[in-house]
C-alpha cells in the first residue's frame, strides 16, 4: 500500500532555520531603515521642517530611539531571544505563520518607512511646483 503514505511535512529543524534567517533579515532591514532615517532627519532639521506629518514624526521618533545604545541593545537582544526560542522549538506549532508574518512585516515596514520619509519630500516638491 505505497499509495497510502502521507506526504511528509518539512522537518522542524528546516523550518526553525528558515525562521531564524527570516528573523535576522527582518532585524537587518529594520536597522538599515533606521540608519537611512537618520540622514533624512538631518535634511529635515537643516531645512527647519518642524511640522512633519504624524507618520513621519512617529517613524523618526522610533528610529531615534533605536539608534541609541540602549535601543540597539534592546532590539538586538529581542531578536536574539526570538531566534533562540525558535531553535529550541518553542514556536514549532506556529513556525509557518511566524515566517509568513515576518515576511509580510518586512514588506509593511519598508512601505511604511518609504511613505513616512517621502511624504514631506513630496509636499516640498508640490510647494515648489506651485511657486
Amino acid at each position: 500500500m505505497a499509495g497510502d503514505a502521507k506526504p511528509s511535512a518539512p522537518e522542524p529543524r528546516l523550518l526553525r532555520t528558515v525562521y531564524a534567517v527570516v528573523q535576522l533579515v527582518f532585524l537587518g532591514v529594520f536597522l538599515v531603515l533606521c540608519g537611512v532615517a537618520a540622514s533624512y532627519q538631518k535634511i529635515f532639521d537643516e531645512l527647519g521642517m518642524t511640522l512633519l506629518p504624524p507618520p513621519t514624526e512617529a517613524w523618526l521618533a522610533l528610529t531615534r530611539a533605536i539608534r541609541t545604545p540602549l535601543g540597539s541593545i534592546l532590539v538586538a537582544s529581542t531578536a536574539g531571544v526570538l531566534v533562540v526560542m525558535g531553535f529550541r522549538g518553542t514556536f514549532d506549532r506556529y513556525l509557518r505563520k511566524l515566517i509568513a508574518g515576518n515576511v509580510i512585516g518586512v514588506a509593511f515596514l519598508i512601505a511604511f518607512s518609504y511613505l513616512s520619509i517621502h511624504l514631506p519630500l513630496a509636499k516640498i516638491e508640490q510647494t515648489l511646483k506651485d511657486r
